[in-house]
């Protein structure tokens, strides 16, 4: 409930930057969803949406650039389609 709260006011305070962490790792199955709309909203409306997540299907729909940490260093950017295939996570 507490990570369905913060994304709720989180995502209807209308900030410049939206940061989004791991959100979609909760268990229910609709509210991952919704958070993916409400992200896309966001990005439409001309907001940054900073998405952290493991998830590389929702990261190739929602984004349009990614980079892949390792160690807390960026080591690859680009396209999500490119990083998602080319991390060494992969």
């Amino acid at each position: 409930m507490y990570v369905r709260l913060a994304f709720a006011a989180a995502a209807h305070l209308e900030t410049e930057i939206l940061r989004v962490n791991k959100v979609l790792a909760v268990v229910d199955v609709a509210f991952p969803k919704k958070c993916l709309g409400k992200m896309n909203d966001a990005a439409h409306e001309g907001r940054t949406v900073l998405f952290v997540s493991h998830n590389r299907l929702s990261a190739n729909g929602l984004c349009t650039r990614a980079i892949c940490l390792q160690d807390g260093k960026a080591i690859l950017e680009g396209a999500p389609s490119f990083v998602a295939s080319t991390s060494p996570r992969n």
